[in-house]
């Protein structure tokens, strides 16, 4: 599996966050508007990430919900035949939540030498948040990640206090209670 080191976070000031980003970005960001169902499996999180423009993919993630810079260990496949295959996934493990955001994707890879993807979403029903990833090529990388995403965190002014320990699924599940 691919590894990466992510970080999300309540973005607290819009403003402020806009403006660090056009500041350190080298592009402007891409605007992606998703669609993430996500099933309910035994083990880990397993999604169907649809955009805007009809491509789809599956992604399969184990992450322990603890406040980042944390481990991500991840797959992505490409779906052809969408509709099928969430109808295969619904009826195998049942559809757990859906989670709607448009989300302005960030390349800093002039920032962080080996890769950062910063994004900026907008999630339907939560608001705003912000999310590092780092990638890894080794499970032995991973303190150089984690000072990696703390150092973009500082150059975003993001706070520990803001940083959430849970996918946005659960985030909706808790507020929809």
């Amino acid at each position: 599996m691919a590894l990466n080191i992510e970080v999300k976070a309540r973005v607290r000031d819009r403003d402020a966050l806009h403006g660090l980003l056009a500041r350190i970005a080298k592009d402007d960001p891409i605007e992606i508007h998703q669609e993430d169902t996500f099933f309910r499996v035994p083990k880990g999180r397993l999604k169907m990430r649809c955009d805007e423009n009809g491509r789809c993919e599956v992604i399969y993630y184990e992450r322990k919900d603890e406040k980042g810079p944390i481990l991500s260990r991840y797959f992505r496949k490409d779906v052809p035949v969408p509709s099928k295959t969430r109808r295969e996934l619904e009826q195998r493990y049942g559809i757990k939540n859906t989670v709607k955001k448009i989300r302005q994707l960030y390349l800093l890879n002039d920032v962080i030498p080996h890769g950062a993807r910063v994004h900026w979403d907008n999630v339907e029903n939560l608001g705003d948040f912000v999310e590092i990833e780092i990638l890894v090529d080794s499970p032995r990388l991973t303190n150089r990640g984690k000072h990696a995403a703390r150092k973009l965190m500082a150059l975003l002014h993001i706070s520990v206090d803001d940083v959430v320990d849970t996918a946005y699924e659960d985030l909706l599940a808790a507020k929809e209670k």
